[in-house]
């Protein structure tokens, strides 16, 4: 009797001690990608101040020379152990708290929206708020293939209008022409690090955002826009008498300085489309308006929407670990068997 208690506390022991293993070996961090989304999981025990860290591929984190601040980060508590960004940016900007910087330090270099641009990242979990990595949580690498800025939607009509264009920065157009329904091109333009431009656009439904190009071709929304009313357009005897109400513009679009043309389109809210202007740097004749894609759009992104290198990280995962507490357990049965055998061949 005594040798079989022996080895049911045997099994227990084995069994415990497995399962504490497993525990420690669970710990890490995963990253999975859905297009431009992706979902920070963090496992294991945690400390209060233990953070996350994204950083771009190469990029070193830590302090001195040689380092930067990460591009987006949070403190890991129960509410963060798990981050769908950008679902659960608030609840990652709670954690930080007040004084925080909107879980972002390196805000200029993400998408208007707060969404990585497309490349590759990786995750890191770092300890009590300083630039050491928790024991047993390598980084995770992953990859962003989707860009959330870029509007796949398939256009397959252009509208009718009328457009004028009040100011290019601040100041009047040199030489765009005000008015009708041509494409208009401002040349001989300098680009600043933004770009505003305000006026209006008529469309008999009238225009539900705008959108820029820097080739004609991939379109992105217009983050920085105020739409309008103008009485003008009415008193200017447009006949697009549903349209006034949505007809002014004043865009801003960032980053611009380093761009050699700028397209910008118009979307209607009945889904048509609107090219009506563009900057350049060069000649004015140069630049014709983008031919409207009605066979394929600008779906090039339909591609990138699968989970990336959600597999390939195997020293992140606690694969094999179940295996792990199953083979253990086995064994303990085994010895416990044998132990038993043993046990009844003696009586």
């Amino acid at each position: 009797m005594k040798k079989k208690i022996m080895a049911l506390v045997l099994v227990a022991a084995l069994a415990i001690s497995a399962m504490s293993m497993l525990a420690v070996q669970a710990a890490g961090i995963e990253v999975t990608v859905d297009g431009a989304e992706f979902t920070v999981t963090v496992s294991g025990e945690t400390d209060e101040l233990d953070w996350v860290g994204i950083y771009k591929e190469g990029e070193q984190y830590g302090e001195g020379e040689g380092t930067v601040t990460s591009l987006i980060w949070w403190y890991i508590n129960d509410t963060t152990k798990t981050v769908n960004w950008p679902e659960d940016k608030a609840a990652a900007d709670t954690s930080i708290g007040e004084g925080g910087n909107s879980a972002g330090n390196r805000v200029a270099e993400l998408n208007p929206n707060s969404m990585l641009k497309p490349g590759k990242y990786y995750a890191v979990v770092l300890d009590n708020g300083g630039y050491e990595p928790v024991a047993g949580i390598d980084p995770f690498e992953f990859e962003i293939t989707a860009d959330s800025t870029v509007d796949t939607t398939v256009y397959t009509e252009e509208a009718d209008f009328q457009m004028s264009i009040d100011s290019i920065g601040g100041s009047a157009p040199a030489n765009a022409p005000l008015g009708g329904t041509e494409f208009a091109v401002q040349g001989d333009y300098t680009f600043g690090q933004d770009t505003g431009i305000s006026g209006w656009v008529a469309a008999e439904n009238g225009i539900e955002k705008y959108q820029y190009s820097t080739d004609g071709e991939t379109w992105r929304d217009v983050t920085s826009c105020t739409i309008s009313a103008r009485d003008d357009v009415t008193a200017a005897g447009m006949p697009y008498e549903s349209g006034h109400s949505t007809a002014g513009f004043d865009i801003t679009i960032a980053g611009t300085a380093d761009m050699e043309t700028l397209y910008i389109r118009a979307i209607t809210k009945d889904s048509k489309v609107v090219n009506f202007f563009a900057l350049t740097t060069g000649s004015a004749e140069d630049v014709t308006a983008p031919v409207l894609d009605t066979e394929g759009g600008n779906d090039n992104n339909d591609d990138n929407n699968n989970n990336n290198n959600n597999n390939d990280n195997e020293q992140n995962t606690d694969t094999g670990d179940a295996s792990y507490l199953a083979v253990v357990v086995a064994m303990a049965a085994v010895l416990a068997t044998v132990v038993l055998k043993k046990k009844s061949a003696r009586v």
